[in-house]
């Protein structure tokens, strides 16, 4: 069963956190089991509970992100290397402020 990760001002913006789900994937989410639900229903197993995927997969174990020290790269061509680095709160913001709805896929890297 996941324990929650207390949280601290420098994991929330506006109600919502960043929570590192497996090695490769992060998501946005007003709570730890919302974002285990959100990353379950996008691998296809949603048929699975939220306490049911502790332990399931191969993976640390799900934590809150600090949004003021970890970077995102927003370059619209950092597939091809470019390189534009903001915090996650300064990304987080940027989605909040485009009215997106939480949860949502937050950032990945390609294994």
């Amino acid at each position: 069963m996941l324990s929650p990760t207390p949280l601290s001002e420098s994991h929330v913006e506006q109600g919502v956190a960043v929570y590192q789900v497996s090695d490769y994937e992060w998501v946005a989410a007003a709570t730890e089991e919302e974002a285990v639900a959100y990353i379950l229903k996008e691998w296809g197993y949603d048929n699975l509970g939220v306490a049911e995927f502790d332990g399931c997969f191969e993976r640390d174990e799900v934590r809150a992100c600090d949004l003021d020290k970890n970077m995102v790269n927003v370059a619209e061509d950092c597939e091809q290397g470019g390189k534009d680095l903001i915090t996650y709160r300064e990304s987080l913001k940027r989605h909040i402020a485009k009215g997106e709805k939480f949860p949502m896929f937050f950032c990945g890297i390609d294994s």
